[in-house]
């Protein structure tokens, strides 16, 4: 499992619980959307970064970006540190 996969299946259980729960969820499922919409631009940043095709632009900043963006979901997989998926390699403190 990667660290987006990882973020992916934890924001989809947050949403899960927030339409069971009903009420008025919208915060919860606005900051769901949020983080797949970051998910999405890490996983764009690793595509150009690695993959095929793409030959604009510096390589280092293409690299470059998608450690940024990698740097940020750590952050984001932190909350979950407790989880048994969870793995140590993207323990937040891990990039200091």
């Amino acid at each position: 499992m990667t660290i987006d996969d990882f973020i992916d299946a934890r924001v989809a259980e947050i949403e899960q619980a927030a339409l069971d729960a009903g009420g008025e969820p919208d915060r919860v499922l606005a900051d769901c959307k949020a983080k797949r919409r970051i998910v999405a631009f890490a996983r764009y940043a690793q595509t150009i970064a690695y993959g095929e095709g793409h030959t604009q632009g510096d390589p280092s900043y293409r690299l470059g970006q998608w450690h940024g963006y990698k740097a940020v979901l750590v952050q984001l997989a932190s909350i979950w540190s407790d989880h048994p998926d969870f793995r140590t390699e993207w323990a937040a403190d891990a990039l200091l």
